[in-house]
């Protein structure tokens, strides 16, 4: 028993049963900490996998930019896929900002990185076909400088 104030006394006991049960008990469960290491692999798996898909649109857009029937019915599909892009380009943004606290603890910083970058290629994607479709084919000027480079290589 410990002789002093009633403080001391309360003092001493909180501590000595803090510090045995530190001795006893595993304070850093394996299976909780695993679980955690576990969730951060699979948030950069779901990472890597935004990415990959990201760049099968990208790769599918730079097609789409040589396509030479400009029909009215290609067209609008054209400018859906525009729309859709940009609606994807949103959505994205979103999760971006979800993730950003997760990025400032620096966890998964290069994945989050890649996954800004190809937030990029995705806007990037609609200004392309927007431009190559819908801005640059009204243009004279443009239309004077893609004849010139035709010329060139025939």
């Amino acid at each position: 028993m410990v002789i002093g104030t009633p403080e001391i006394q309360i003092t001493y006991s909180n501590i000595r049963e803090f510090s045995f049960s530190e001795k006893t008990e595993n304070a850093w469960n394996e299976e909780k900490v695993n679980a955690f290491l576990e969730a951060i692999l699979e948030f950069k798996k779901e990472l890597k996998y935004r990415c990959d898909k990201i760049d099968e649109l990208y790769e599918a857009k730079s097609k789409l930019t040589c396509l030479q029937d400009r029909s009215k019915e290609n067209l609008q599909i054209i400018n859906d896929i525009i729309a859709s892009l940009k609606n994807l380009h949103s959505a994205l943004l979103l999760q971006l900002k979800a993730i950003q606290p997760i990025k400032e603890k620096g966890i998964a910083v290069k994945e989050i990185e890649d996954f800004e970058l190809a937030i990029s290629d995705v806007e990037e994607s609609y200004d392309d076909l927007d431009y190559v479709f819908f801005r640059f084919p009204n243009d004279k000027e443009m239309q004077k400088i893609t004849k010139e480079l035709e010329q060139l290589f025939k």
